[in-house]
């Protein structure tokens, strides 16, 4: 683990993330693979070991690092692109990261709201005095912050009051069987009348889970969230211009 840490052998896969309003530029949820022996390996398989010797803000930074200089080489050719990075909880704690993403982004002449930072809403919920403190840094430097598994918690919208997102991606629990489950139709649809509504006030968006659980004409017609996630992450682009990086925290 450490030697993958020192000498950069994680790889990033890109999965797209599609507005539905048609909103301009290009959005990548950023998945992370750790090189292998004998191929790529599973977050599910390393990233617990990680925790377990306290590596995991280590692995944000790698992924941070070449999340953005894959940015800067989108934004070289000409794509306009915002990437989602998954955070780990502990990665709140650090008072030196922002900072640090600050450096990294003036270096490699990045715009800070390329980045969006995602969370779970449990791990912000049990850590949520860091968690505003490093949301309210993220502002300064324009970066944004998402909250995932959003919904999974008895009164979500209630913690918005305490961490502002700029994105809310609902829990893939209530995206399963969609068109089939009338409580979870239910659920969706509330939680994005009142994300709608929240956006309206104060530029929030809301993102469902990915596009296996979803029925793509129900989604049009009933729901009209701001993104859809996609399945098929890839390690490489859409164009041939640029080239393969690597990533993926599922």
């Amino acid at each position: 683990m450490r030697d993958a840490i020192d000498n950069g052998k994680f790889t990033l896969f890109y999965q797209p993330i599609i507005s539905l309003h048609g909103d301009e530029g290009e959005y990548y949820e950023i998945l992370l693979r750790m090189r292998g022996p004998k191929g790529d390996i599973s977050p599910n398989f390393f990233m617990p070991v990680a925790e377990q010797h306290g590596l995991l803000p280590a692995i944000d930074r790698c992924v941070i690092r070449d999340s953005i200089k894959a940015l800067a080489e989108r934004e070289r050719a000409g794509h306009r692109t915002t990437f989602f990075l998954k955070l780990a909880p502990q990665s709140l704690e650090d008072e030196t990261l922002v900072p640090w993403i600050a450096q990294q982004l003036k270096a490699s002449r990045v715009r800070g709201d390329a980045v969006v930072f995602e969370v779970p809403e449990p791990k912000v919920v049990t850590n949520l005095k860091p968690a505003r403190v490093f949301v309210n840094a993220l502002k300064q430097i324009h970066c944004g912050f998402a909250i995932e598994q959003f919904g999974s918690g008895l009164n979500s919208f209630q913690l918005l009051k305490h961490v502002e997102a700029n994105y809310l991606k609902i829990d893939r629990n209530f995206m399963v069987e969609l068109p089939k489950n009338k409580e979870n139709q239910d659920k969706v649809r509330g939680d994005l009348r009142t994300g709608a509504a929240l956006q309206q006030a104060d530029g929030r968006r809301v993102r469902r889970g990915r596009r296996e659980h979803v029925d793509p004409v129900l989604v049009r017609s009933e729901f009209r969230a701001g993104q859809l996630s996609c399945r098929s992450p890839r390690r490489s682009w859409p164009t041939n211009s640029a080239r393969d990086r690597d990533k993926s925290k599922d």
